[in-house]
């Protein structure tokens, strides 16, 4: 017997597999362009090297984002487990928008004391050179849906 989340994705599967679907091929069309474009004109990659090396992120400060983020989880876990709703249907959505929220909200969080802490700029933290942030994002998120269509298959 299906839970209610069950039955609910069961009635929703045709826009499930029409947005799944849009996402494959708008990521196929970006990935054959990205392709066809680096074949016309390939990256240099010694100044994106370079950088990597400098990076401002050090393995301490990796670990004092994953840590807490580890700790919060199984802090979040053990106290669902005793305090959250007894509906399965319920719970199942609950813990998914709070686990959601904690962890990116937290991860936010974590990102932005670290950032102001060691007096980096955001631009700085991420190694965006040139350009604005918010392009830069754009960028990312084109190179995301064009991976999308790998992920999916």
């Amino acid at each position: 017997m299906p839970t209610e989340l069950e039955q609910q994705l069961l009635e929703q599967s045709t826009f499930i597999a029409v947005l799944y679907g849009a996402i494959f091929v708008i990521g196929f069309i970006l990935l054959v362009t990205f392709a066809l474009r680096l074949q016309a004109n390939p990256l240099d990659w010694s100044d994106p090297l370079r950088r990597l090396r400098e990076r401002p992120w050090t393995w301490h400060e990796v670990l004092r984002i994953i840590l807490p983020l580890l700790l919060a989880q199984a802090v979040f876990g053990l106290l669902y487990r005793r305090l959250g709703p007894d509906d399965p249907g319920d719970a199942d959505r609950f813990m998914l928008v709070a686990q959601g929220f904690l962890f990116h909200g937290l991860c936010f969080l974590l990102v932005a004391f670290l950032i102001r802490w060691r007096s980096l700029s955001w631009p700085g933290a991420f190694g965006v050179v040139g350009g604005n942030l918010l392009e830069q994002a754009g960028w990312g998120v084109l190179a995301q849906l064009g991976k999308m269509p790998r992920i999916i298959a």
